[in-house]
């Protein structure tokens, strides 16, 4: 039996990629970052209630997700409490 998990040289290059196009849509569209985390996996980021929905579409529109059948996007609102 053979292992096939080779360390894929283009995916940290891609991954990167792909955060760039992320953020550069979130900022070309004045969405401004409350705070944000990343994985190799899963970007997250934090916005103001305000701009969700403007931050869905934009991030929407820069990979196609419209064109490739997404019609409904969720997004669940958390209300952050502190001082």
């Amino acid at each position: 039996m053979h292992d096939r998990s080779l360390p894929n040289p283009h995916k940290r290059d891609s991954a990167s990629r792909v955060a760039g196009r992320f953020f550069s849509a979130l900022s070309k569209n004045g969405i401004g970052l409350l705070g944000t985390t990343t994985s190799e996996i899963k970007i997250s980021v934090l916005v103001h209630k305000s701009d969700s929905f403007k931050a869905v579409s934009a991030l929407a529109r820069e990979f196609d997700l419209l064109e490739a059948g997404l019609k409904t996007v969720l997004l669940q609102a958390t209300p952050l409490t502190g001082p």
